[in-house]
Parts: structure tokens; C-alpha cells; sequence
């Protein structure tokens, strides 16, 4: 969803436009295996093992009774970008190139449910249990990064437009830490990312 202004320069136009975009991901499992941490009855931090749950008959986790830890994730990411770009007629009628710059302020949002279980002796049928962490956070983090873009559009009538951009857009993503995986208090971090994005959109003139 966008909008834009522009004004004629020279042979062409400056445009000044706006976008709003929500990239949804899809549900993945986040789940650390392999050491893990927990504290003791006297407040020190001691090490055992992060294990694997199995899967029922239905795909989804499912409890062997023997403290398995599952950590489900979904990164949801939003922008509002502010393009500064020029537009020039292009190779035949009512086709254009356009290019510029974009500064687009970011919301990285992750949705974190699950246990885990700190273990020892996980072979055995009753294995010891150092420590058990449940959790259901949504950390948010916002960001400003800049960018740039380039595309084509078509004026397929005085008030019908088609266009094609391809723009690149860095971003942090949050990332939660919870005690079981780093031994120190449960926090968040940042993780840079770049997309490449090649959108087809659809508007009118006014």
C-alpha cells in the first residue's frame, strides 16, 4: 500500500512517495539442542543437556514423558518507507525507468512460546531434571535504515498505471536469548538482514 507525489524536472519527474508493507513468516522450531543451562539450589550455574522432542502421528511435538524442549518462533516484520526518487520516459510510449533512495523505519517482531528442560541422564527412563524454563514473549524492536530502489512503470491509460521495483531493504531482526541457552539472565539481540524485494503493484493517477 502506497502513495506518491511527484512533480515534473528536467525531461522527467521527482517523485516523493510513500510505502507501508507487512511481511508475515511462517512458524518455525527455534529449538537450541545440545548444551544447555540451569542453576542449582545454591544459585550457580550448571550445565546439562537441551534434548529433542519427537513428533506424533499429527507432525506436532509430543510429550515421551522424558522432558524434551520445544521453542516455536514467528518473525513478523513491518515498514513505512519514504522514497525519493526520478522518473524519465523510457524506450516506447507510456513506459518510464525510475530509480532513488528510500529511508524506511522498521518494527521486527517475534512471537517465542516454549519449555525448555535442562537434563542429565537423558537414556535412562526417569532422566534428572537441573532446571525447566517456560516462556511466551513477543520482544519488538524498532529500527531506521536507509536503501534504494529501481523499476519500470507503464501508464496503461491517463489515470491507470502498472509498475515493477526492485528495492533492497536492511533491517534488524530481535532475536530472544532465554537463560537455558546462554547461562546469563534472558535477554534479546539484533540481527542484521537484507532483503531483496521485486514487487508488481497496481495504481491510479490523480
Amino acid at each position: 500500500m502506497g502513495a506518491e507525489l511527484a512533480m515534473p524536472f528536467r525531461t522527467g519527474k521527482v517523485f516523493l512517495g510513500a510505502d507501508y508493507r507487512v511481511f508475515r513468516n511462517m512458524s518455525y522450531d527455534g529449538t537450541r539442542f545440545g548444551q544447555g543451562y540451569a542453576l542449582d539450589s545454591l544459585g550457580q550455574v550448571v550445565t546439562g543437556q537441551i534434548t529433542r522432542y519427537v513428533l506424533g502421528p499429527d507432525g506436532l511435538p509430543k510429550a515421551d514423558g522424558r522432558y524434551d524442549s520445544v521453542d516455536i518462533r514467528r518473525n513478523n516484520l513491518e515498514s513505512l518507507t519514504l522514497n525519493l526518487g526520478y522518473r524519465v520516459p523510457f524506450w516506447q510510449e507510456g513506459l518510464s525507468a525510475h530509480g532513488g533512495i528510500h529511508l524506511s523505519l522498521l518494527r521486527s517482531q517475534q512471537d517465542v512460546s516454549g519449555g525448555i528442560n535442562v537434563v542429565v541422564n537423558r537414556n535412562v527412563t526417569t532422566p534428572t531434571v537441573l532446571g525447566s524454563e517456560n516462556f511466551f514473549i513477543q520482544p519488538v524492536k524498532n529500527s531506521i535504515t536507509p536503501g534504494a530502489f529501481a523499476g519500470l512503470r507503464y501508464d496503461a491509460t491517463r489515470v491507470f498505471f502498472l509498475e515493477a521495483n526492485l528495492s533492497l531493504l536492511g533491517f534488524k531482526e530481535v532475536n530472544y536469548l532465554p537463560f537455558s541457552y546462554t547461562g546469563q539472565a534472558a535477554t534479546t539481540e539484533m540481527r542484521n538482514h537484507t532483503k531483496v524485494l521485486l514487487e508488481f503493484s497496481a495504481g491510479f493517477n490523480f
